[in-house]
Order: C-alpha cells, then structure tokens, then sequence
C-alpha cells in the first residue's frame, strides 16, 4: 500500500503507452514499479509476436514465438550508442544488428540509473521516442529499424541517490 500518485502513473503510462521517467533515491522502488507496468502491458498479437521474432533473429537472440508477452530490455548504464540503437555488421551476410532500442519494439525499454548514459547514447534516443523507428545510414546504405518501445527512465537525484533538495540529505558535498 501506499505509493498512490505512483501506482496510478504506472497505469496510465502502460494504458496509454506514455513513455515515463522516475526520480527518487536508491531504494525507492522505482525499478519495481518499472517491472509492473512491463507486467500491465497488454500481450502481443500474432503479427507483433511475428514481428518481434524477426528483429530478435536478426541480432542473433531467441524470441519465444509462442509467448504472448512483450519484450524487455534494460541495458546497462554503460552501453554505447551501437548497443542501443543498432549498427552494422562487418560480416556482409548479417547486415545491420538491431540494438535494445529495436529489441524492445512492441514492450518496454528500461534505462535504470538514466542520468550515467553517455550524452551521446542518449541524443541517439531522440528519433525512436519521436518516429518510432531508427534509420542507421553508413556508406555500406541505410536501413531502418522497427523501434516503437515504452521508454522508462529512472535516475536518482544526485550520484550519492540522496539529494532531493532537503538540508543535509545529500552526501555528494561533504
């Protein structure tokens, strides 16, 4: 119990795919409700389950065909922007290697302690939150990626997890 204005955030990103953020200290259990609303997406169509399958083949990773429930992805705070957003191969016969951002399509990509990405991986961010896909351009072409994810943010409010603007919480300028 508890937790109202958050539960109810919850819903209404899952229900109406609204991509969300979450600032708090370490241990306010913003991963959890991350989880939960992965856990209130509705299951995947035939078509999407198809579709899922086909870009998790494509990066070399198993798709369950028949699991009904959509992706997650939470990659690590040090990813580089190739990881995320996809790059291509230097072996000709597999072309381009979908990153999280395509590996998430149709579910949920979860970027845990958000503010320690890179600036760069998290400009590379901008085009799938706006057109839902990734095109990656390099002189071998340009392809694009399906990459229409629920993007959940979480991040502390300062690196020591405490600072929420109280006197004495934070412990980053003793």
């Amino acid at each position: 119990l508890g937790e109202e204005t958050a539960k109810r955030r919850a819903i209404i990103s899952a229900a109406g795919s609204h991509d969300l953020i979450m600032l708090g200290p370490s241990g306010s259990v913003k991963t959890v409700f991350a989880k939960c609303i992965h856990s209130l997406l509705p299951d995947l169509t035939l078509s999407e389950r198809n579709e899922c399958g086909s870009i998790h083949s494509a990066a070399g990773h198993l798709f369950n065909p028949n699991s009904s429930r959509p992706p997650w992805q939470a990659p690590h705070s040090s990813t580089n922007v190739n990881c995320l957003i996809g790059a291509w191969s230097p072996l000709k016969s597999r072309g381009v290697i979908p990153g999280s951002w395509s590996l998430a399509h149709n579910g949920v990509l979860f970027l845990d302690e958000f503010a320690e990405f890179a600036r760069g991986t998290l400009e590379a961010c901008r085009a799938p939150l706006e057109y839902h896909y990734i095109s990656l351009v390099r002189a071998a072409g340009t392809t694009e990626l399906p990459a229409s994810a629920l993007l959940i943010a979480a991040l502390n409010p300062c690196p020591c997890g405490r600072g929420l603007g109280r006197p004495n919480s934070c412990a980053c300028q003793e």
